[in-house]
C-alpha cells in the first residue's frame, strides 16, 4: 500500500514571496530590454522603408525599359507617400505610404529630385537636368537614423547604410 502521509510531507512548493521576487525579477529585466528593442524596430523600419523606395525606383525603370516608355516616381512630402506614374502621369501603383515615425528628412528638403519625382526614360536613364532629373531622398526615423536612397546618371539606384550624423556612406 501507498502511504499518503509519507507522501504528503516529501511535497514541496513555492511560497508565495518565492514567486513575488521572481516575478519582480523578470519585470526588472524586460523593463530593461524594452527600450533597446523599439531602438532596434526603429532602425529596421528606416531599413525597410529605404528598401521599398529602392524596389520601387528599380521596378520603375524596368518598366520604363520593357514598355519602351517613360515611368516616374513621385514623392509626396507632406503626406510620406510616393507612388509610380505612367507616361501620361496615371497612377500604376501606389500610393506607398512610409511606416510609422519615418518621415521625409525635413519635409521637402528631404526630397532632392528637381520638381519631386523622377524620371525613367525608356533607355532607363534619367535626364541630367531639369524637373524629374537625378537626385535623392532622405528619410529619417524619429531617433534620427537616417538613409538616403540615391537616382544618378543612367538610371543607377544606390542606397546608403544607416547613419544618425555626417554624410551618407553608399
Amino acid at each position: 500500500m501507498v502511504d499518503f502521509k509519507a507522501l504528503r510531507k516529501s511535497e514541496s512548493a513555492f511560497s508565495l514571496t518565492e514567486l513575488a521576487l521572481v516575478l519582480l525579477g523578470g519585470m526588472i529585466i524586460l523593463a530593461a530590454a524594452v527600450p533597446a528593442v523599439n531602438v532596434v524596430l526603429d532602425q529596421y523600419r528606416v531599413i525597410l522603408a529605404a528598401q521599398g523606395i529602392s524596389s520601387q525606383l528599380h521596378y520603375t525603370r524596368m518598366k520604363a525599359v520593357s514598355s519602351n516608355e517613360s515611368f516616374s516616381v513621385q514623392f509626396a512630402t507632406a503626406s510620406n507617400t510616393y507612388d509610380v506614374r505612367d507616361g501620361a502621369n496615371a497612377i500604376i501603383a501606389g500610393p506607398f505610404f512610409l511606416p510609422r515615425n519615418i518621415s521625409w528628412n525635413g519635409g521637402s528638403a528631404g526630397v532632392t529630385f528637381p520638381g519631386g519625382f523622377v524620371t525613367f526614360l525608356p533607355t532607363g536613364n534619367v535626364a541630367a537636368a531639369g524637373n524629374g532629373s537625378q537626385g535623392s531622398v532622405k528619410i529619417v526615423s524619429t531617433r534620427g537614423v537616417q538613409i538616403d536612397v540615391q537616382v544618378a546618371l543612367g538610371g543607377i539606384v544606390r542606397q546608403s547604410k544607416p547613419y544618425t550624423s555626417g554624410s551618407p556612406v553608399f
